[in-house]
Formats: C-alpha cells, structure tokens, sequence
C-alpha cells in the first residue's frame, strides 16, 4: 500500500472526506469533488490505484466536521498575533504556512465560510472550500507535514476561538447608543457621527445641513474630532441618495486606518495566490466551454450579464446554465420575476428529455387524468419527472411578480436557514422586473447595477442577471453591442462580464418555421480573459443550446460592438 494510500484512508477513518489533487499541485483530478469526496474506502482505494502518488485533498464544512484556518507568510503571522489559537491538530504547508484544525461549529451552518483574505494574510476553509493534508507534495516541491505533537491521531480537534467565530459570523456591530448629552468617547466617535449622518441623510437633509448637525454634536467627542473630518463624514454620507443610504456607517479610527493599508508587490503577489486558490475551489462554470476559456470562470462576488431582445431565448440559455451547474451538484437559487414557477418547470421538462413543451404538456395531461380517475401513471409520466429532477435536483427557485434588492437579500437568507447553505449561483430573470425605486430608467438601472454588485460581494455568491436590451437592439435579429443596454451607463461599470445575444437568422425561421436556428454571442466585457464572438445552435422546441465554433473579435469588431 503507497504511503498516500495509507494516510487518505486513515484520514477517512476520521470522518474526513477525501478525493484525489494532482501531485504538486492544488488542481482536483475528480470532477465535481464538492460532491463525490468520501470517506467509503472502496473509493479510496480505486481513485489511488489509479493516481497512486496524488496529493489528498479533504473537503471542509460540516460534513467533515472540520473548520481550517489559514495563515500565509509574514503578514498573516502578525495579523494572527496576539489572537487566541487553542491547541488542535496543525500542518505546516508546503509553502510555509500554517493552517489550524478546528471542529466544526453549528453556528457556521449556511454561513460563507470559506473566506479568502478574512484577515490580512489569513483565509478559511469551510462549507465549499477543501484543504491539502499531509504528506502531499507542495509546487514549491516540500511536503506538508504535520506540526510536532499536533497529529490528528494524538490531538483532538478544539473548537474554533470566539474571535474566529464572530469573524465568520460576520454579526453587525452593536448600534451606537449615546444619551443625550453623553460624552462620545474616543472609539466611537466616527461610528456616532456617521450613524447620525446617514439618519439625517434618509430623511433628504443636504451635506451641509448634516455637517452643521454634526458640528454641534462633535462637541460632545472626547477628544472632538478635527472638522475637516466631520465635514468629511457628511460629504461622504451626503453622496448617498436617501433611499440608498447603507444600514451600517459605524467606521471607528481602527477600521479607517485598515481601509488606508498600503501594500507592496510580495503581499500583492500572495493575496493573488490566494485568488487563484479561490477560483480553484468556488469559481463558477457556464458549461460552455467556449465563454469558460475566455471568462475563466465566474468568482463568487462577480455578476454576469446575459442581454438580449425578447424572444430570443435569454431564459432557456440561463436554464441551460443552471442544468449544467446543477449536475456537477453546484446549488442555484433562480429568481423568475418574469415567467411563472409552472412555465419555467416545463421548460425544465424539455431541456431534460429533449421534448417539445406541446409533447410534455400532452403527457403531464394524460397524466392529470390518470390521478384523477386512479389508474396506472403514463410511463413516459413517470420517466420524465424522474430525469427532470435528476437535472435540476441542485436548482430552487423563487416566484414573485417584482422584487427589490432587499427582497432577494431576504431569499438568499430564507434559502440559508433552510438548505443549510448560500447558494452558489444566484439567478434573476429579468432585471426590468425589479423595483429599483423612484427616478428616470437611467438613474433606475444604475442603482439597481450597482445594488446587485454589492450583493454578490456580500453574499459572497456569483450573481447572473437577465437584461434585455433597448429597442435599438431591433427585433432580436440584430448584433448586440454594450451601448444597447437599457438606460445603463452603469451596466458596463458595475458588471464584471455582459455577454449579449441575438438571433441573425430570425425572420427566416418564422417563415419557414425552422426548428433549430443560430444564436450568436458576444462576450462584450470580460474581467479576464479575451473578447469573443461564439455561435449556438438553438433547437427552441426542446429549449437546447448546442456550442459551435467561436472567433475572437478584431478591433474594428469591438468598436463596432461600442467596446
């Protein structure tokens, strides 16, 4: 038996779930390793007969009961300084990191806790992270390695301190209460007055109105704060309009001094590193290969843009996408705003059989008899069912009429308490059908770009959204270019990747009812990777995408494309 062998089973052994990494490296040599990582030894053995000299990977989060807590270089050291760290089982990294293992605690379920750049220098591992054990091969060619006297055989594994639990927690700061009159001490002052800015701010008061307010309570500050930061605080609330003011202001003098931290290149180079690990573990995939090499995945707390005219089949593409992520066991919560729970499910019907809404409409009728009347189910019934909930097994859906960011806030939350984790993937069809408040469609879409942005990065998931593009963008048949988002400056800003459809051969396929037709897309932004041009075929009875071949877009393409 290989060494690697031995210790993944005896890892195992202790409730870890494990699969295999590539040796050297952090890459999985399984797909979907959030899902098939196990303790069953059978497994084991077959996966390390077939990759003997892998590195073992173990997945974090409540169901291997494990919480790793990651510190990296110099900055993490002192970050961690001086920060309560019980004795539990411990390995030294390959890179000379060190990461702590703690037990898992409830409190953590449904949270986002795998978390890169918790601190400075310092990540976690939890519910869709995983870790290397010891004794796999690190790329810098050394092995991790367990520290003395901290093995998981001898060393049980404590519970994570409560610094490392109200950081993950990410419980809101208590609200500053001062009675009248009361001296502001030193510490509380910013979060005071910006608590107060923001109240006077919703109520529709000016930056000026706001600083004169502040300046009379600033005397109650000991020691006052210098003017020019009151003024400050109240231009920087005032920017806010009233209806956007954010919950939390409260920033006392520690917290601003972190928001001024100034790094080098080497702490660049090793929060970069910890990106990469990031992607490697949450990033997001269309199942498209063409869009994956160019967007090289979607990173929780970015947003895709998917725009188009009506009809064009913007939501059958997003339900490809979820079918995709669903069965590599990636959770969705999809927001249909648009079309009714029922309509969404029988197009859910078609892409799993590859069946025409008018064929399932007819079986799920003949199937409607057969319980009313008590006889035997249609097979084709009872099939269908089956292989649509395979497909979409991972995917919840959430059905209103119209919704504000708050109200999807709201859903995520409901969805945590409920499935016992955030979803990965957050879908809204369509952005039109979301209350973005009061004020032209300009001003509208914009706030309602940026709010969606913020909520990705809050909630730490990647966020696809529908749009559908002005009248400019003609019938559908027309190229879609950035300039064509509805009322949006704002779109490009706040978007990190806005892909837009169209259908070229549209008026011949009415004509000639074509059943399958070309979609053609543009990766008109994308964070990281190059601008393309790809084509689809589009079998709309059976709502199917099917990738053809991509081109990259030449210069005068993009400008053409308003890139």
């Amino acid at each position: 038996m290989s060494k690697m062998l031995a210790a993944a089973l005896a890892y195992a052994q202790l409730g870890w779930r494990v699969f295999p990494v590539k040796a050297r490296s952090k890459q999985p040599l399984i797909q979907e390793w959030q899902k098939r990582a196990t303790t069953d030894e059978a497994t084991i053995r077959q996966w390390w007969s077939k990759w003997p000299d892998a590195n073992i990977g173990m997945a974090a989060g409540p169901e291997s009961g494990v919480l790793v807590l990651d510190q990296d270089g110099e900055e993490g050291q002192q970050s961690l300084a001086g920060l309560e760290k019980p004795p539990t089982p411990t390995q030294r990294t390959g890179g000379g990191g060190l990461q702590w293992f703690y037990a898992w605690d409830e409190r953590l379920n449904g949270l986002p806790t795998t978390k890169v750049g918790l601190l400075p220098g310092v990540d976690t591992r939890g519910t869709g992270g995983f870790t290397i054990l010891p004794p796999s091969l690190h790329p810098s060619g050394k092995r991790y390695a367990w520290a003395d006297s901290l093995n998981p055989r001898d060393v049980p594994l404590a519970p994570p301190p409560t610094w490392l639990i109200q950081k993950l927690t990410d419980r809101p700061a208590p609200s500053v209460r001062v009675e009248a009159g009361a001296p502001i001490p030193e510490g509380q002052r910013n979060s005071t007055l910006a608590s107060i800015a923001g109240a006077m701010r919703r109520r529709g008061l000016t930056a000026e109105e706001i600083e004169a307010a502040l300046l009379v309570v600033n005397r109650r500050c000991v020691p006052p704060l210098d003017e020019r930061e009151v003024s400050r605080i109240a231009r920087s609330v005032a920017r806010y309009a009233p209806a956007e003011v954010p919950r939390a202001l409260r920033l006392d003098e520690s917290e601003q001094d972190e928001r001024l931290e100034i790094m080098d290149f080497r702490q660049a180079q090793q929060q970069y590193e910890r990106y990469i690990e990031m992607l490697a573990e949450a990033k997001v995939t269309l199942g498209l290969p063409v869009l994956d090499e160019a967007m090289r995945g979607l990173a929780p707390g970015e947003t895709l843009w998917i725009m188009a005219r009506a009809g064009v089949g913007k939501t059958a593409f997003l339900l490809n996408i979820l079918a995709y992520n669903s069965e590599i066991g990636v959770d969705s919560l999809f927001c249909t705003l648009e079309q009714p729970a029922a309509q969404i499910y029988e197009r859910a019907v078609q892409i799993a059989v590859g069946q025409s809404g008018l064929d399932v409409e007819s079986v799920f009728s003949r199937a409607m008899v057969a319980k009313r009347v008590g006889t035997r189910l249609p097979e084709e019934y009872v099939d269908w069912t089956e292989r649509t909930w395979q497909r979409f097994q991972h995917v919840r859906m959430a059905d209103r009429d119209a919704m504000t960011m708050e109200d999807v806030e709201a859903v995520v939350r409901a969805y945590e308490r409920r499935y016992g984790c955030v979803p990965r993937i957050l879908a809204i069809d369509y952005l039109g059908r979301m209350d973005g408040g009061q004020g032209s469609n300009y001003e509208v879409t914009s706030r309602l770009a940026k709010q969606a942005k913020s909520l990705a990065k809050a909630l730490g998931v990647a966020v696809i959204l529908i749009h559908q593009v002005s009248r400019e963008g003609g019938d559908g048949s027309q190229e879609v270019s950035l300039h064509m988002a509805r009322d949006s400056g704002q779109v490009e800003e706040a978007a990190d990747f806005v892909l837009g459809l169209w259908r070229p051969d549209l008026h011949e396929a009415i004509k000639y009812k074509v059943a399958e037709e070309r979609v053609c897309a543009a990766l008109l932004k994308c964070r990281r990777g190059p601008l393309i041009r790809t084509e689809f075929i589009f079998d709309k009875p059976r709502m199917i995408f099917r990738p053809a071949k991509p081109t990259l877009m030449t210069r005068p393409q993009a400008r053409e494309a308003g890139i």
